[in-house]
This record gives structure tokens, C-alpha cells and sequence, in this order.
């Protein structure tokens, strides 16, 4: 049976689970890749897979202004109901909106392939978005950016 006694095993054994540490990296990110919600498990923040969107897209659901961590804001989708009656300006929230976590942006390049980074409009200004312009807005009430990464439209 081999032995190790003094200093150099312990260090060996820090070296090693040092060095798995590293390899490991943080963890997945809001906007990662993913094909199930176990590729985005971490410790922080409950991420699911949004397999809806192109390459999967790990994600908080339902998140709430200021509620999404690291480089990310909540976005939320469909906050106007009929663009066309933008101009009421009805102040309850609609009833089809979602909001998910996005990964903030500052241009095309710090997005993955399949999305764009796009400048969105806060929630009070939900009803000036333009019939046929992207129906989502960020709730946070002072985001760092006011852009995010989102897929690019269909091409259908």
C-alpha cells in the first residue's frame, strides 16, 4: 500500500480541486446554449431552457423588474396587447405578457450566433412601440444597458 505523508499530498489534492475549479468556469449564463434546463443548472439563480428559441437559451421565467442576475435584465414580452390601440395606454399589465431574464448587450458581436443586439424601450414607454417593431420592453427600473440580446426575426 503506498503511503503519502507530509505537506506535498495536501498540496497536491488543493492543485487538483484548484485546477477542476478552473476547468469548470462559472457555470452557465443567462442567454447560454442549451438543449434541456440541466445544461443551465447553477447555483445562483433557477435558469430553465427556453427550447423555443434558436439553440436553446437559458433563462429565468417570470422574472421580476431588477430580479435577473449578472449581465442580464428582465424583458418583458407582449406588454402591448393590439400595437394598433398603443395610443390607449392601458396601464394594466396585459395579459399575454411573459417576462424572462435576456443577456444585456452593446452590439452584435457580444451576442451568440442567431441574435441581435437590440435597443428596447423601458416599460413606460410600452405604448409608443411601433406597429410591427419587436413587442417587448425592459421592466428593470434603472438596467445598466437598455439593450439585449434577442433572437433575430424569422425569416418566414
Amino acid at each position: 500500500m503506498l503511503r503519502l505523508t507530509g505537506p506535498a499530498p495536501l498540496l497536491v489534492l488543493v492543485g487538483i480541486v484548484g485546477a477542476s475549479s478552473l476547468l469548470a468556469g462559472c457555470g452557465p449564463q443567462v442567454g447560454d446554449e442549451c438543449v434541456t434546463s440541466l445544461d443551465c443548472v447553477q447555483q445562483e439563480q433557477q435558469l430553465f431552457c427556453d427550447t423555443t428559441q434558436p439553440g436553446g437559451y437559458c433563462t429565468v421565467f417570470n422574472c421580476e423588474p431588477n430580479g435577473c442576475s449578472g449581465s442580464s435584465v428582465c424583458v418583458a414580452f407582449n406588454p402591448v396587447l393590439d400595437q394598433a390601440c398603443s395610443a390607449l395606454e392601458n396601464v394594466r399589465w396585459p395579459r399575454f405578457e411573459r417576462t424572462f431574464c435576456m443577456a444585456t448587450c452593446d452590439d452584435d458581436d457580444d451576442c451568440r450566433g442567431g441574435y441581435a443586439c437590440v435597443a428596447l424601450r423601458g416599460v413606460r414607454d410600452a405604448a409608443a412601440i411601433a406597429p410591427g417593431g419587436r413587442n417587448a420592453v425592459i421592466i428593470d427600473t434603472e438596467p445598466d444597458r437598455w439593450r439585449a440580446c434577442l433572437p433575430l426575426p424569422s425569416s418566414s
